[in-house]
């Protein structure tokens, strides 16, 4: 067919049919696509390079949904010129970014209540879990029975290197991201253990990159932050993600998110509600299943406290710890129960009549 590809590559098989994964030795363009066979075959050896060359037998190469021979429009096998005019064909992601295009970017902002609280500068957190050597290296989630990560993510872990980064992008702690379905908001199709840098940014476990989620196809999805002692936080709307970076602001009160003050405006900023710490995805004070008791059965049975004692001082990575400073105290001066009282429970504007037993219930979907 005089398409530059020697008959016998073509036929690989020799018994004179084209069978799947064979072009047709007596048409120049077998996949009917408008690009010739050995155009789409560059080195015309017969095999399909993945990444490299179009494929002769399949008029959409890279699953997009556009054929070759309309991204390729002059049909050279190249892509030409620089106003658009061209898309590749062997890229998923271009010139749409389409469920074919597998991998994308996502880079947030949230502040935690519990860390801004006793801070020197008001916007940015304090890093004591950082300082007193108490994070761990690989995500905490996993073991934690309130969290889930969805199938094939978790286990995260950094390095002591960016342990040791100080200043504006010292490490905080470790959160767990959620992405949701757009038809089913409860569904979690993807989730991703990132850490938390003071000035609020979300970075991967490199200490550097947007968070990435190198298994979820391009589209749009819910967001949602999640924290070990803190209430989670959701985007109102999908958010269109792609390998190119989104941001997610939801330290912005303008971006919306779901649920009715689903966080505490601190400082003219938004924060995630600090106080969870039994995990229970609600904050209590007083009453059936508060989170005090939490703090007093910590105290208790820690290891250390030899005598039993309701004032002793513990100190560990636990969710006990209210304001993350490394510190667990239940009774005595600057206790955690009393912090959680007056910074959280009597700071929610929903709790007009300032009750001690109001509860602050997680606004996820």
């Amino acid at each position: 067919d005089g398409d530059g590809i020697p008959d016998a590559l073509e036929d690989k098989n020799g018994n004179g049919s084209m069978a799947e994964g064979e072009t047709h030795w007596l048409h120049t363009d077998s996949d009917g696509d408008g690009i010739p066979d050995g155009v789409e075959d560059a080195n015309q050896n017969g095999s399909f390079e993945l990444g490299v060359e179009t494929d002769p037998t399949d008029p959409d190469t890279d699953k997009d949904g556009i054929p070759d021979g309309v991204e390729d429009a002059n049909h050279n096998g190249q892509v030409d010129g620089t106003d658009g005019s061209e898309s590749n064909p062997r890229d998923p992601c271009d010139p749409l970014a389409g469920t074919t295009c597998i991998g994308v970017h996502l880079q947030i902002r949230v502040k935690l209540h519990g860390c801004l609280l006793e801070s020197a500068d008001n916007t940015k957190m304090r890093d004591d879990l950082r300082k007193k050597g108490l994070l761990p290296l690989t995500e905490p989630f996993t073991a934690l029975p309130s969290f889930q990560h969805a199938i094939g993510c978790g286990g995260e872990s950094t390095t002591p290197q960016v342990l040791m980064n100080s200043g504006d992008n010292a490490i905080v702690d470790w959160l767990f991201i959620e992405l949701r379905s757009t038809d089913d908001a409860h569904e979690v199709v993807a989730t991703r253990s990132a850490l938390l840098q003071r000035d609020g940014d979300v970075v991967d476990v490199d200490g550097v990159s947007p968070v990435f989620f190198p298994n979820v196809p391009s589209g749009a999805y819910f967001v949602a932050v999640r924290h070990r002692n803190h209430l989670g936080l959701a985007s109102n709307q999908p958010v269109l993600l792609t390998p190119a970076v989104a941001i997610t602001d939801f330290e912005d009160s303008n971006f919306e998110a779901f649920g009715s003050n689903p966080a505490i405006n601190y400082a003219g900023q938004r924060a995630l509600w600090s106080g969870d710490l039994n995990a229970d995805r609600k904050v209590v004070y007083q009453g059936p299943g508060n989170d005090v008791l939490s703090v007093f059965f910590y105290i208790i049975s820690h290891p250390d406290n030899a005598n039993v004692l309701a004032n002793f001082i513990g100190q560990g990575y636990t969710t006990n710890d209210f304001n993350m400073d490394g510190v667990v105290i239940y009774q005595g001066p600057g206790n955690d129960r009393s912090k959680l009282l007056f910074h959280t429970i009597l700071a929610s504007p929903d709790n007009i009549n300032l009750l001690a037993n109001f509860v602050i219930n997680e606004k996820l979907p």
